[in-house]
């Protein structure tokens, strides 16, 4: 449910090029009549509403299914904060007097409304009984632009670089993880900082594990070969030892990162 594309207008889900790309999909591999189909009358209503209402409804429909006892899995991808740059006024106007540039202003505006979504979220999860029983990651996919076409004001400092490049400002973004019984067991309060190298690639296998899959007999029948490491045994028990990742290494024409434990290097042309 959602876009497809990139870049659309956070209202009318209009692309670059002006068709409408809003739509809704029921099934694998689903592209016939009667399993997608474009949602044409979310046409004027803010993304961040729309994706954070479907979630809720997810959870809701969950919670009174003859399958709720089984697990579930939401990906929400917000359009936020991508640009272009939109929010509804009344987001816009919280940080009137306390930011003074408008692209900052907006920004934050609509950050305001995606935390609000995310507030929606937890408290269905808690109204539903959920909340106790479910893993929730929050993370990003690169860091803010700076000084390109896409800018949205957003600050990297004090990491060098941006969105676009291979500096920590482009690779490097902050993640949350909770989950009630990680705090439970170890009596916290608090939240922790898990400061050992996590890639991306990591979740899959950090899932799977604390969803008691077992990872060897996956890559056997399916013929995997995954790229990142689990973490699970390392939050679970608050281990300062964190895992080992073999060097990696990642090729463009023009240059190459390679990443090994706690240190990143950078090499450009040879």
């Amino acid at each position: 449910y959602g876009m497809l594309g990139g870049e659309a207008d956070y209202f009318r889900h209009t692309t670059a090029i002006k068709t409408y790309d809003w739509s809704e999909h029921r099934g694998k591999f689903c592209n016939h009549a009667g399993c997608a189909r474009m949602v044409e009358e979310d046409y004027g209503i803010y993304s961040t509403h729309l994706l954070t209402r479907k979630a809720v409804d997810v959870i809701a429909n969950h919670s009174v299914s003859p399958l709720n006892s089984r697990p579930f899995f939401v990906y929400l991808a917000y359009q936020s904060i991508h640009t272009p740059m939109q929010v509804p006024a009344e987001y816009e106007r919280r940080f009137r007097q306390s930011i003074p540039l408008e692209k900052r202003r907006i920004a934050a505006g609509m950050i305001n409304c995606m935390d609000e979504g995310i507030g929606n979220i937890t408290r269905a999860l808690k109204q539903y009984n959920l909340l106790d029983n479910t893993i929730i990651i929050f993370t990003s996919d690169n860091g803010a632009a700076i000084g390109t076409g896409d800018a949205n004001g957003g600050e990297n400092w004090p990491l060098r670089g941006a969105k676009h490049s291979l500096f920590e400002g482009g690779t490097k973004v902050p993640a949350l993880l909770y989950y009630a019984p990680l705090s439970q067991r170890q009596r916290i309060t608090r939240s922790f900082k898990y400061k050992h190298v996590f890639h991306s690639a990591d979740w899959m296998p950090t899932l799977m594990e604390a969803a008691n899959v077992d990872l060897s007999n996956v890559r056997s029948k399916a013929h995997l070969k995954l790229d990142g490491v689990s973490h699970w045994s390392m939050l679970r028990n608050l281990s300062t030892g964190g895992v080992q990742h073999s060097v990696g290494k990642e090729e463009t024409k023009t240059s190459s990162h390679y990443q090994v434990r706690k240190w990143i290097y950078y090499g450009f042309d040879n």
